[in-house]
């Protein structure tokens, strides 16, 4: 079995007509001949075993091998470019940054300005994902950049940080503690729709355990894949979502959500921070986790204070 990669002429002129679908349009960006452009097909077919081209009336389409071995190989030849285009300029120091949309939208990109004028020459690009089905599944996956998850911190062969510990307790629109089915003590939720992730099917029967309160059954169920949807039916009414401390602390403060009762349940899972074993010490992942780590003992010292009783 081949191991060796094949040549970088063939891959490149390979990528060029895969773009262009001509062999002379190819010619003419990479400034060779045209029959230079299709010995370095043909050779790479060979490499290959397989027709990565067929002839049209229109000239050149990719088969259903091409096609796919083009995206790999044009994807990789972005990454390329890019690289250099930002080596070029000087701006290696961006840090890509795995997160969760929802912790992503409520807790860290309203607090951002705050890293950039604490760390004005590390650049952040966020890569939200709305699960925690991760693609980073090894730890290479995640060379030169970093992934917030939540969970127990058992990924094993990464480097894993916890940043925030979390309680979980029910939230609901304003509209929903008024009124003939008002929320005023744990008994009436039976009276109202219960909202969840998808993901996070322990949520309400932790929290209804730990309260004491296992015997309560829901009018109705709502399924959602996300955290921030969830957080926005609460908002728009549509029932009592389990919310996470950290998630809804703007909610709360706004009033868009309230908290019907003080029940609150200290959540196993957390956020955790990895990155590859090697990046400890990479002073763009360094700052990033001293900052987050700085936010969460605010939010630590905040929670010590007393939050007022809610008006009957």
């Amino acid at each position: 079995m081949k191991t060796r990669l094949p040549s970088l002429k063939s891959l490149e002129a390979f990528a060029v007509v895969g773009r262009t679908e001509s062999i002379r349009r190819a010619a003419d960006l990479l400034g060779i001949t045209p029959s230079a452009v299709s010995h370095r097909i043909r050779m790479l077919e060979a490499d290959l075993g397989s027709t990565l081209f067929e002839r049209t009336g229109r000239g050149l389409s990719l088969t259903t091998v091409g096609r796919h071995y083009f995206q790999i190989v044009d994807g990789a030849f972005d990454s390329i470019r890019e690289a250099s285009v930002r080596f070029r300029r000087g701006s290696l120091d961006t840090l890509v940054v795995n997160v969760v949309h929802a912790l992503a939208v409520n807790w860290i990109l309203p607090q951002l300005a705050e890293f950039y004028t604490r760390y004005p020459d590390v650049q952040l690009s966020f890569h939200p994902k709305t699960s925690r089905d991760y693609p980073t599944t090894t730890p290479k996956d995640l060379r030169g950049r970093v992934e917030i998850r939540f969970g127990r911190g058992d990924w094993p062969g990464f480097h894993c940080e916890p940043i925030l510990q979390c309680q979980t307790f029910p939230v609901c629109s304003p509209a929903l503690i008024d009124g003939p089915d008002a929320i005023r003590t744990p008994v009436d939720l039976e009276k109202h729709v219960w909202i969840h992730v998808t993901l996070q099917p322990q949520a309400w029967p932790d929290w209804l355990e730990n309260a004491g309160l296992s015997h309560l059954r829901p009018l109705r169920e709502m399924h959602l894949e996300d955290s921030e949807l969830k957080r926005q039916a609460a908002v728009h009414g549509l029932g009592v979502a389990l919310g996470v401390d950290v998630l809804v602390e703007n909610d709360l403060a706004a009033g868009t959500l309230v908290e019907p009762f003080s029940i609150r349940h200290d959540a196993e899972e957390g956020y955790h921070l990895l990155c590859h074993p090697d990046d400890v010490e990479d002073p763009r992942i360094r700052a990033f986790r001293d900052w987050l780590k700085s936010l969460a003992a605010k939010r630590r010292v905040v929670s010590k204070s007393p939050r007022p009783p809610r008006a009957a």
